[in-house]
């Protein structure tokens, strides 16, 4: 189990800004395979990476995929900072998808005035880690429907998230 390192922090800042409690999320590798071999979970705030994408520090990682992956899953850290129990959501999302929870929970469509809490909590995530791979990345959406959307075209949620507010979970809490 590993706490955030400062050049992952200096990663996530231009996204979370201060949204976030950087130094309460602890990284650590996905051993029992929950939900598969190659997927990476974060229940209540700990995110547990695949064996096949874990490491030391994924600033300095090379693989650009995998530093999606972690911002998508720090996302998942928020949510859970901010009171929402990301199990319980998945656990519907399940029921909701059923075999076809990966890849149908995470594709979404950006749409004008809506909040980013309407969307489930991966499309939250994938918003999230969409945003800093164009910002970051210059490459198109991951999972936006809209291939051709443009950081501009996210900016409000951006906004959303930056003044979420002061976190408010910590690790041995479970929100109801």
């Amino acid at each position: 189990m590993r706490i955030l390192t400062v050049d992952e922090i200096k990663l996530l800042s231009p996204v979370f800004k201060n949204a976030l409690n950087y130094h309460w999320i602890q990284c650590t590798i996905n051993t029992l395979d929950m939900g598969g071999e190659y997927n990476s979970i974060t229940p209540a705030g700990v995110i547990y990476f695949s064996r096949h994408i874990y490491c030391d520090d994924f600033s300095k990682n090379q693989d650009i995929d995998q530093q999606w992956t972690f911002v998508h899953e720090v996302m998942h850290a928020w949510q859970w900072q901010h009171g929402t129990y990301a199990v319980y959501k998945a656990i519907g999302l399940a029921f909701k998808f059923g075999t076809k929870y990966d890849p149908d929970a995470y594709p979404y469509d950006l749409m004008q005035g809506k909040k980013l809490t309407d969307y489930n909590i991966e499309q939250q995530a994938s918003i999230i880690a969409d945003y800093w791979w164009l910002d970051t990345q210059k490459l198109a959406p991951k999972k936006n429907n809209n291939k051709q959307a443009t950081k501009s075209d996210y900016m409000d949620l951006i906004d959303q998230l930056q003044k979420s507010g002061t976190p408010i979970s910590k690790f041995d809490q479970i929100p109801i």
